[in-house]
């Protein structure tokens, strides 16, 4: 078994009319989630603060309601005991894809094999 993949995760909490809120999301640096969150939100929300986690162990996983790229990756924090799932749709699911080639490599296989007709 191959060893896992690292990555950063961060606290990023915003505030809009109804409040505040969190979520976390993966990240190469405390500046680029900023400023890539800061693109994302509304006139109507402010960024209040974005916290560092930790680092969390990636696994890329077969994702069969992923319309494009079939994959989603889970993120996993033994200390506090803490996971993440982030889809082709969240922000950083691009950075994640690159850091583990060779595991969405391996479940693209996968899912070619598992996907495969039987009497080819």
């Amino acid at each position: 078994m191959r060893k896992l993949k690292k990555t950063r995760v961060y606290e990023v909490t915003i505030k809009d009319g109804h409040g505040e809120y969190t979520h976390s999301r993966a990240g190469q640096s405390k500046a680029a989630v900023g400023l890539d969150e800061s693109g994302r939100i509304s006139h109507a929300e402010k960024l209040l603060k974005v916290k560092y986690a930790g680092y969390f162990s990636v696994q890329a996983m077969p994702d069969d309601e992923a319309e494009k790229t079939g994959i989603q990756f889970q993120l996993n924090r033994a200390a506090g005991n803490q996971e993440l799932t982030v889809t082709e749709r969240d922000p950083g699911f691009g950075m994640l894809t690159a850091l583990d080639s060779t595991g969405v490599a391996e479940v693209q296989d996968f899912m070619r094999r598992r996907d495969q007709d039987p009497d080819e």
